[in-house]
This record gives C-alpha cells, structure tokens and sequence, in this order.
C-alpha cells in the first residue's frame, strides 16, 4: 500500500501508476453503468425471448428423442417381418402348429432380443392368423388366453379389424394394458405381416411404456411449467404431462388453450402468443418427421413477468458491487503492472550511476531474467521445428484427410498448406475413390492392407499424366481404400485428362501387383469445404458395384441418373411362378424370370438397395413355393442351407440372376421328381384294379373314381408313364386272358367273350382281329 502514496506525492513527476488506474478505473466504471442500464432496459424482452428459445429447443429435443425412438421401434418391426423364420411362421395351419415347437422358440428368442435391446417396450407379440396362436417375447399362448389373462387391453380395441385389414408401421394410440396383473398406459404400434401381401397372415404388436415419454419430458425444470402434448392427425391426444401440474391454477385452462390453437398449426413449427380467460400464454409447437404426430408445449408467460422485476433488482444491486470490485481490482491489477516497470526503471538508474553490487543486481536484473525468457523460447521454438520435421508425413496425410473430410478451410489451408508441401492453385477441388476388388492379389487378401507405396505411386503417375492445369496429392483412407485429390481448373476437364491418369493407374496396378480397382468418381467443386460433398459422392458411386462390376470407373453423374426407386414385381406375376414351380416346369419359369430381369434389369436403372430388395423377394417367392409344396429348404438344399444369407454374399448382379435361377432349377426338379413318384403310384394302382377286375365293367371314368383323380388327368398320366392311352391298355390285357383261354381251354369265342369282359363274341371278334391281326377262331387253330 505505500505505492499508491508515493505515486500521489510524485504524481507531476512519475505519473504512469496514476494515469493508467484513473484510465482503467473510469472505463469500467462507465462500461458497468452502461451495460446495467441497457440491461435493466431490455431484460423483459430477453427473458421472454430467451424462454421461448429454449422451450423450442426442448421440444426439438423431445421431438428428435421420441422420434428415433419411434424410428428404432419401426426399425426393428421391419426387420422381424422380413424374418425367414417369422414369414415361415405365417403359413404354418393351427394344427400344424404343434410339430413346429424349435421354430416357435427360435421366434420367441428373437422378439425378446428385440425387447432386451429397448429398456422402455413393455412386450410385443405377433398374432398368427392361421394358426389363432400369438407368440410373445415370453412364450406362445393360445389368443383367446393371451387376451383374456396373459395381456388384458382395457379399451374397446376392434382386434378383428386389426388383424385383417392391411396397415403398415403406424400407432394405435394411448391403451391401459394389464399383463402379467400389472396395469401399465403404453403406446401401442402395429404393422401387418408379411410386408408383401395385402391379406395379412398375421399382425406384429409393439407396445411402448409410458414412463419413456415422462423422462424425455422431464416435467418442471427450474421452476418453468412447460405442459407438454403429443397429438396425432385426428387430434387426438397421444400423451400429456399435465398431471405433474395439478396444483398449478394455470393448467388447468392449458387444455382450452391446445383446442382453440390446433386448427391454426399449419406449418411444420412455431410459435403461438395467445390469451386465454385473460391470462396471456405461449403455444409452440413441430411436427414430426417420421409420423403423423404434433408435439405441442403450452407455457403460462405470467411468470416470466414477475421475474423480470426480480431481475431488475438483482441488476441494480450486481451494478453497484461491480463499480466497488472494479476500483478495487484495478488498482491492484494496475499495481502488478507497475511494478516490474518501476524495478526496470531502478534499474536502469542504478547501473547508470554504477551502484549496484552483485547480490542486488541478481535479485533486480529484469533484463537479464527477460533474456532467458527469449532464449528458453528461442530453444523451445527449435525442439518444436525438429518435431515438426519429425512429425511432417504424419501431419501432411492428417492435413489432406482433413481437407478431404471438408474440415480445412481456405484461409487455414493458405497458413499451414505450403509448410506441408501441399500447393493447391486451381479453383475447383474433386475427390477419387480408389476401392480394392475382392479378387485382389493374395498378399493383399491375406493382410487387407494396402502397401504404403501405393500411395507414392499413384502420385507418381498423377504427375505424369496430368498436365500444368492440374495437382493431385493422395492419402490412404482405411485398409482396402485409397483417396486422390483433384485440384484443377476448367481448361483440365475441357481436356479430359482425368481419363488419362485413371486408365494409367488401373493399368499399372494390374500389371505390377495383380491388382484391380473399382473407381468412384465425385463432382469437381469451386470450393475447399466442399470436397466432403465430392467424397460422399465419390463413394456413394462405388456403391454402384454391384450394377457395373469390379473394376471399372464409375462417375457420380452416371449413377445420380438412375431414378428407379421401386421394382416391378407384380402379385399375379408371383402367384404364377409359384404354381409354375410347383410343377416342375423350369423352363416356364426360366422366361418369367427372364422376363422380370429384363423389366427390372436391362430396361432401366435401378439403385442398388432396390436391386437387393428384387431378389430377395424373388428368395420369398421360392421360399414359398417350397411351403406350399408343405416341404422344407432342408429336403431340398440340405443342411446348413441359408438362401437368404447365400443371396446377401453376393456382391454382383450377374451372381445374383445365377443363383436364384439355381434355386429356381432345384425346386422345380424337385417338384417334378415328386409329381413322377406319385404318378406312378397311381399307374401300379390301375393295373392291380384292372387285374382284379378285367371281367367286369371297366370304363375310364370307373377308375378315376377308384383312384381319386379325374378321368382327363388319369388319361393324361397314365399315357405319359405307360405310352399308351387307357383303352388300348384295357384292350391289351383283355386279349392276352383270351388267347391264354383260346389255347389253354375248350371254351367258345363267345364263352371267353364274356370270361374276359366284352359284352358280346361279335365285339370280341373285331376287337381280337384289330389287335392281334387274325379271328379268334383262326388264332385257336394256329
């Protein structure tokens, strides 16, 4: 404190210390006494604002959490529908039902991974509507058990409308469900089974606790009352926390205020400011992306009103302690500036009137601890420079990654971009995949790794193909996936020369290393920070694989053309080719399958998730046509047989056409290996009953009787096993017993006429001659 004095007594002389604490002192003094008045002058405005801008952002934040949450519940319904298992599990009869214990518990396994993966589904269950059975997370029931004891719904809910009637992923509402003698509100969500047929064969049921939406909610925060509602399209009320402000008056006229303000919600969010029985309110409200819900909050704008007062007195009283602890701070911080200044200056006056002994100097040489600063600096700046230089390569492959991610800006890459050797003068920017084909050279297989000088020679040939208008600088990205970035200027692609340096790299590396790429190739952009958007392009073009092949180099232009968002696959078209392999015809279902790879395939694009969704359907088309067949895949194809995965290993469309015609080829040999088994069953059954009673009456519509078959499909079969038609059968063997008689008996023609089944000698006779080419009486004496 005896500073401040002696700086006063010499104030003419040395007045720094003054000067800078008046200075000091007297802007934040004015800066205090400003901010407090405009503070004091706006605070209502800023309250309100700011409560409106964090009740929106609350509500967003709900919105985005129950929407995933939603997102993830329909997620997971589309996958168990897509279940082989599951689908299977639709055609299975209530009788049947019995002998299909393991696939019901594989089933059952599988709804309740679904149900331990969500802390907040209560149950979920799938109704089987040939079998009237309903499998749970926790087991099978029968259904009238299951709703009457095991999950009673205590709403009116019309069970054989919703299992009958065709709906996709969508809710049911709020319902009060007791299961397990526990009453729970939940959120109930239902989808139809299977995803491709309008007549459901079952129903998936996915119910939601409550309890989720009271913690996304969260209730009263800071002493805020946010009264919180989910609507749907009907306006009818999915969830509300009201109950949590039963004691607050102004709840009460919330519900009033959601139904005068829900006609006017018209867009997708905003802000509502409305009065209801003379109490002002706030209204906001978003909708959501995913489905047809509104989720609204109602705020009582009373309050913030009276604790802007609160605020006024708190600024007022935060204005005056700030005046006294900025005097107080700023003489003690102009204090600590002073000082070494006022020992800089003793200093300098001693050592010029050469008084200073050695023990003080070393106590009050401030230059000399200021030159060991600098040269602690000056060693600390050299350690960092032979790091640096240590460190380049790994800093220059982090620095082009970046730049490739779309993290490094202009004016940061003109800072650190010569210092990494990365010159980058054209204006437009573009970003190359290279992607490792899967029939790679052994060593890479083996180690999924690309060599590192890969990426030196990939530069190299960029340095030889591309001309004066162009750089290229490239970076390994992860094990199988090499990146190059294009910076250029218009003359380049007017020259075409980015064709130059593809073809020169794909035709070294297949010569070299035994080594082929697939190439994806994103738009050239004015821009660094956009070298991101040509990545993603770049990458989302080798997606397209699986339509052009390994190999190859695919341009984002080409893919971003193809716009088939749907396959053509029509029902009748299905229930044909069922039937169709059902008789074993191959070839009839060879040109249908023609036919659809030809509409789906050659005579447009399609993008590759469509592709994938094509042949897996044409997978649950064969799938059931083995059902319907009541056979099974493991008859069929054996054991360990996945279709579906085998069908999902294969990356190119070509392989893809390929094994579904050799699915196709099983079923149907199948098939007709079976159909020619029991056609001749039937036949051995004709000709014992034709033994027994060759005599008799033997018309073809008799013995269709006999074997259950209609009479133009026994002669069909029976031709097509014996190569004759029926009659001339009965005829043949009738005449082999005659002549048998005729020489082994002295009976008359007519007598073994009649032994033999004819009705008459005279009918007999013509027939004998017609078959065995002489009368029966010639053939006696023969």
């Amino acid at each position: 404190m005896k500073l401040l004095p002696q700086s006063f007594t010499s104030f003419k002389m040395n007045s720094i210390f003054i000067r800078i604490f008046f200075s000091i002192t007297g802007l934040v003094l004015a800066s205090v006494f400003i901010v407090s008045n405009i503070s004091y002058r706006n605070s209502t405005d800023m309250m309100i604002n700011e409560v409106k801008g964090n009740n929106m952002l609350l509500l967003k934040q709900i919105q985005e959490s129950i929407d995933r949450e939603v997102n993830f519940i329909k997620s997971s319904a589309m996958q168990a529908s897509l279940d082989h298992r599951l689908i299977k599990a639709l055609y299975i009869s209530h009788d049947d039902s019995y002998y299909e214990a393991e696939l019901y518990r594989d089933i059952i396994t599988y709804l309740n991974s679904i149900k331990v993966n969500n802390d907040y589904i209560t149950n979920l269950w799938v109704y089987f509507n040939k079998a009237d059975i309903v499998l749970g997370s926790e087991g099978k029931y029968d259904s009238q058990l299951f709703f009457s004891k095991v999950c009673k719904y205590n709403s009116n809910i019309n069970w054989e409308e919703v299992f009958h009637e065709y709906s996709p992923f969508h809710s049911a509402g709020r319902q009060e469900v007791e299961y397990d003698f526990t009453k729970m509100p939940v959120v109930m969500f239902t989808k139809s089974l299977p995803v491709n047929e309008f007549r459901p064969k079952g129903t998936l049921v996915v119910n939601l606790d409550e309890q989720f939406f009271y913690k996304v909610m969260e209730g009263n925060k800071e002493g805020k009352v946010i009264i919180n509602y989910i609507i749907d399209s009907d306006k009818n009320i999915i969830f509300t926390n009201d109950k949590l402000y039963q004691e607050n008056k102004e709840q009460e006229l919330a519900r009033s205020v959601l139904y005068n303000t829900q006609e006017i919600m018209d867009s997708d969010e905003g802000t509502l400011d409305t009065k209801f029985d003379g109490k002002p309110f706030t209204v906001q409200y978003i909708k959501s992306g995913s489905n047809d819900w509104t989720y609204i909050s109602i705020t009582p704008t009373g309050y913030i009103s009276r604790r802007v007062n609160g605020i006024r007195d708190v600024t007022l009283f935060v204005a005056i302690m700030s005046m006294i602890f900025s005097v107080v701070l700023t003489y003690l911080l102009v204090k600590r500036l002073y000082s070494p200044i006022n020992d800089i200056l003793n200093y300098i006056s001693i050592v010029n009137n050469k008084k200073l002994d050695k023990q003080k100097a070393e106590s009050k040489d401030e230059l000399k601890f200021i030159n060991r600063i600098i040269s602690y600096v000056y060693n600390e700046n050299e350690s960092l420079r032979d790091s640096f230089n240590k460190s380049h390569p790994i800093l220059r492959e982090k620095l082009l990654n970046d730049i490739t991610g779309g993290r490094v800006t202009q004016e940061r890459y003109r800072e650190i971009g010569s210092d990494m050797g990365i010159d980058m003068p054209f204006p437009l920017f573009q970003i190359i995949v290279f992607e490792i084909d899967e029939y790679g050279s052994e060593v890479l297989k083996r180690h999924r790794k690309m060599n590192l000088s890969f990426v030196a020679k990939i530069d190299e040939i960029a340095g030889e193909a591309l001309n004066e208008n162009a750089r290229c600088y490239s970076v390994q990205k992860d094990e199988s996936n090499l990146v190059s970035i294009i910076n250029a200027n218009e003359m380049f692609y007017e020259a075409k020369g980015i064709n130059e340096y593809l073809n020169k790299v794909r035709d070294y590396f297949v010569c070299q290393h035994d080594l082929t790429f697939t190439i994806g190739v994103g738009r050239p952009y004015s821009s660094m920070e956009e070298c991101s958007m040509s990545f993603t392009e770049a990458l989302y073009s080798l997606k397209y694989k699986i339509v052009k092949g390994q190999n190859t180099v695919i341009y984002i232009d080409e893919v971003k053309e193809i716009a088939g968002s749907i396959f053509e696959y029509p029902m009748e078209k299905e229930k044909k080719l069922v039937t169709i392999l059902k008789s074993g015809d191959i070839a009839s279902a060879n040109e249908i399958l023609l036919q659809i790879f030809t509409d789906n395939l050659s005579k447009r694009s399609m993008a590759p998730e469509m592709i994938n969704n094509l042949f897996n359907a044409l997978v649950g088309t064969a799938i059931r046509s083995i059902y319907e067949m009541q056979s099974s895949i493991i008859k069929i194809f054996g054991e360990g047989i996945d279709i579906y995965a085998e069908m999902s290993a294969k990356s190119l469309v070509e392989e893809k056409k390929s094994y579904v015609y050799f699915i196709f080829k099983c079923i149907a040999s199948y098939a007709g290996d079976r159909k020619r088994c029991q056609n001749t069953k039937v036949y051995e059954k004709v000709k014992a009953f034709v033994a027994e009673n060759y005599n008799g009456e033997l018309s073809l519509e008799r013995v269709a009787e006999v074997v259950q078959l209609s009479p133009s499909y026994l002669s069909f079969i029976f031709k097509e096993i014996s190569g004759t038609n029926f009659v001339d059968f009965i005829n043949e063997y009738r005449l082999e017993k005659a002549k048998d008689l005729l020489k082994s008996s002295s009976m008359t023609v007519a007598q073994v006429a009649e032994a033999v089944g004819y009705i008459n000698a005279n009918s007999f006779s013509k027939t004998f001659k017609r078959y065995i080419g002489v009368s029966p009486g010639q053939f006696r004496e023969m």
